[in-house]
């Protein structure tokens, strides 16, 4: 749940006491929002990212087909700031992106965070015969989950700007006052 993310990468229980360290914040942000795979994640080297063009290059992965894409804007502006509080600026191509992840007890850490900041979500934690806890693979259903709701407002958005159906206008008008407001626009 979007909430539930906004939590967790706070990284902030009760007290406002950092409580999930920045490499795994920037971890848990880069899964959620690139839908990367953990291996694919913990394998990938600043040679891998081209920030200054904000692509991934991924030769090496789980169908052994070379794949690109282009970064989430913020997902770039947060590595560009990574790769600096690292003091990383002079960075090999065979450095590590993700330092200081427990790449191998990804699930278990990400699930004490969760609990660490607050989430209470139950039905994360519990292991039943047809349920499993949250797990590192997890993090990319939520990317998946949430590319589709965004394609579906963009998709819904663009409908209706260019043909000024109305039938969705109570959504589409709090979307345009929104942007307004941010000083965007409407896409």
């Amino acid at each position: 749940m979007p909430s539930e993310e906004a939590k967790l990468l706070a990284g902030r229980d009760a007290k406002r006491e950092t409580v999930v360290p920045l490499g795994y914040r920037v971890a848990y942000a880069f899964l959620h929002r690139e839908g990367m795979r953990k291996g694919e994640a913990q394998r990938l080297t600043w040679g891998d990212v081209n920030l200054a063009n904000g692509v991934v290059l991924l030769d090496e992965n789980k169908r052994e087909r070379p794949r690109s894409w282009v970064l989430d804007a913020g997902v770039r502006r947060v590595l560009e700031h990574w790769k600096k509080v690292n003091g990383k600026a002079k960075t090999k191509n065979t450095d590590p992106v993700f330092v200081d992840v427990a790449w191998d007890k990804l699930a278990p850490i990400c699930r004490a965070h969760c609990e660490a900041v607050g989430i209470k979500r139950e039905r994360l934690y519990q292991k039943k015969a047809n349920k499993l806890r949250l797990r590192a693979h997890d993090m990319r259903a939520f990317f998946v989950t949430a590319a589709m709701f965004d394609a579906q407002r963009r998709a819904l958005d663009y409908r209706s700007q260019r043909t000024h159906h109305t039938r969705h206008a109570p959504h589409v008008r709090a979307r345009r006052a929104s942007l307004a407001r941010a000083g965007r626009g409407a896409r």
